[in-house]
């Protein structure tokens, strides 16, 4: 389970039914179907306010936020197909 690193919060289940698809090379595929919209959040302005919004709308009582960092040399997609 080491190749599914950022799904060690989930339950084993999860996990097994992950690695089942990624040893199948359907992950990527799985994916694409349950989550077909890309964001448009490409930068850290963007992430800041959209972060924002999401605080205004939920947390309004928390304390301002500081800063969004977005990663532009994060390839999750990739990573999700496990072709890292």
């Amino acid at each position: 389970m080491d190749t599914l690193h950022y799904l060690t919060g989930y339950p084993a289940q999860i996990q097994q039914q992950a690695q089942i698809l990624l040893d199948r090379g359907q992950l990527g595929d799985y994916l694409q179907q349950r989550y077909p919209d890309k964001h448009e959040i490409q930068g850290d302005k963007a992430l800041f306010q959209y972060a924002n919004t999401l605080k205004q709308q939920y947390l309004r009582k928390a304390p301002p936020l500081g800063k969004a960092h977005y990663d532009a040399k994060l390839k999750t997609l990739s990573q999700a197909r496990g072709s890292l």
